[in-house]
């Protein structure tokens, strides 16, 4: 509770960020004791099915949140896992940021209207089922 509190806003942001990281440092490990003909699979699951997926719902928690930084989340997401095909391949493709970077602003968008309508919040919930009764 004391983390919480010395966080403040940046709390959901500063929680997922560990969490990532084990990831990106899960997947380089895993890059050693693949076979090489398991690279395509272990390309398809690491770039283009977990490391978006992860962005997706973390920024959906990270913009559920509130703090400026929170906007942050994508851009830094995206950086970290276009390191991994530049540490794993040498591949300095920039269509790797967009991987990670397409989902997070998705989620944080998605988290950022889900915090504003939700009951937690109040105010905003209440009127707009108030201005729908009197249509």
């Amino acid at each position: 509770m004391k983390l919480k509190q010395r966080l403040g806003e940046s709390y959901p942001f500063v929680c997922t960020l560990p969490i990532f990281a084990v990831l990106w440092v899960g997947f380089y490990i895993w890059n050693f004791f693949i076979e090489p003909t398991d690279v395509m699979g272990y390309a398809l699951l690491a770039f283009y099915v977990v490391q978006p997926l992860f962005a997706l719902v973390s920024c959906v928690y990270v913009g559920y949140g509130k703090g400026k930084r929170k906007w942050l989340a994508p851009m830094l997401y995206s950086l970290l896992s276009w390191m991994l095909p530049i540490a794993v391949f040498n591949a300095w493709e920039p269509i790797f940021l967009l991987l990670t970077f397409v989902p997070g602003v998705v989620g944080l968008v998605i988290g950022h209207v889900w915090s504003r309508f939700s009951t937690k919040n109040g105010k905003e919930c209440k009127n707009l089922l108030v201005e729908k009764e009197e249509l």
